[in-house]
């Protein structure tokens, strides 16, 4: 697609593979995680890449809000480097918890002690002219850096703790993850929105400001969802209510994606962004113009706290196992014809939920009218070729027990699958 502007932004050759693959936010979900390559034939049971002129795409945020955030990371550099020798190769897109652990928060607290010992010192000069108010002021100041010197030094040992003893190599693998990526007319980002400043930035000056943040490793700028750091993470860009009528913002931002040169935004960071009325947590879904997809699925603990309804009974159980996820597979073709995602012969997904909508619709993506028409009331989804999966805000569904896709075993397991994901604190 032509655009005039200048976006910077890696882009990834599809002539080197057959098929791409797309996972949102595993959030330190090692079992689901697993799971998922090994459904997807990416890895064999030893956790070894196996596929050949694959792509696999991770939109951030593999780490917190699981048990096993190193696990993940580990697991992911080394299928990362593995890929290589079968012509595949494996991609990170920094998410807003890599871009909160890529801050160097020790140089930060070096920064403020040594303004602290600035301000004592002209304290003590203050002091000597016998000038007690300056020199009070001083001492004021001083005292505020060096609280925040303590502060910066007790975030670095939070940030640290769930890597070590490997931090330091790690962190410096999540400093140099790009804010995005792009293959064929598809845009790969955590957030995806491009913060303009209410029209005050040019769309040439936020990607310039992007790129300069990205090739300085201005990891503050790049954190920070006021600056540069938005398509990384900014949340709620996209109403989470069909009923909110201000789709402002979703608008505008499309238009800075479509005039950016892409066809396709793919971001993970909001697991329910259409609204509690339909069953979308566990669900890939596209609008239906195909120029956004959600694959966050999920899989943070604590993400999904309504579950369908014909799972409540279920709720306990899963709540207490972690939450499940879905994983992308598309035909490379598919970057380049958007209208595909919805195309059964193009496109599938994997779900380790049996009870997921898009299990439900034979592991196919979904489509859904974004923004909604008729005033902002709930629409129904859009049917992929030959595909009925759809259900409105107030049909009930039944499971058909019969229906191989709702095979679902009284200990919560679909057969040769580990889906017990680990539980953590949020």
């Amino acid at each position: 697609m032509a655009s005039e502007i200048n976006t910077h932004v890696e882009r990834l050759d599809a002539s080197k593979f057959t098929r791409f693959y797309a996972i949102g936010d595993v959030h330190g979900n090692i079992k689901q995680l697993t799971a998922l390559l090994k459904g997807s034939h990416l890895i064999d049971d030893n956790k070894n890449w196996i596929a050949e002129r694959s792509l696999l795409i991770f939109t951030g945020d593999l780490i917190d809000g699981g048990k096993d955030s190193l696990g993940v990371w580990q697991l992911v550099m080394k299928i990362k480097n593995e890929a290589i020798a079968k012509g595949s190769q494996v991609v990170v897109v920094r998410g807003n918890h890599e871009a909160k652990h890529a801050v160097d928060y020790l140089a930060k607290a070096r920064q403020a002690h040594e303004k602290a010992k600035e301000h004592n010192d002209k304290a003590d000069k203050f002091e000597k002219d016998k000038k007690p108010k300056k020199a009070k002021a001083q001492r004021d100041k001083a005292k505020e850096q060096q609280g925040k010197a303590e502060k910066n030094q007790d975030k670095a040992k939070e940030m640290a703790e769930p890597f070590k003893p490997h931090w330091e190599e790690i962190q410096k693998q999540m400093q140099a993850l790009p804010p995005c990526v792009a293959l064929g007319s598809f845009l790969f980002a955590h957030s995806g929105y491009l913060n303009l400043d209410e029209g005050k930035k040019s769309l040439q000056q936020y990607w310039d400001e992007l790129d300069q943040a990205y090739r300085d490793g201005d990891q503050g700028a790049m954190a920070d969802s006021d600056l540069v750091g938005s398509i990384t993470c900014t949340h709620k860009w996209v109403p989470m209510d069909k009923k909110k009528k201000d789709f402002t913002l979703y608008i505008e931002n499309m238009k800075s994606i479509k005039a950016s040169g892409f066809t396709t935004l793919v971001a993970g960071h909001e697991c329910k962004l259409f609204g509690k009325e339909f069953d979308t947590a566990n669900a890939m879904i596209t609008t239906s113009d195909f120029s956004f997809l959600k694959i966050d699925v999920g899989m943070k603990q604590g993400a999904i706290d309504d579950y369908p309804k014909d799972m409540k009974d279920d709720k306990k159980e899963l709540m207490e196992k972690g939450n499940w996820g879905t994983i992308l597979s598309c035909d490379i073709s598919v970057a380049s014809n958007p209208s595909r995602l919805i195309d059964p012969d193009y496109t599938q997904t994997f779900s380790t939920n049996p009870r997921c909508p898009n299990a439900r619709a034979g592991n196919k993506v979904m489509a859904i009218e974004w923004p909604p028409a008729d005033n902002g009331k709930p629409s129904a989804f859009v049917s992929a070729p030959d595909v009925e999966y759809a259900v409105t805000a107030n049909d009930e569904e039944d499971v058909d027990e019969n229906d191989p896709s709702e095979d679902y075993h009284e200990d919560g397991e679909t057969e040769d699958q580990d889906i017990d994901g680990p539980i953590d604190d949020e």
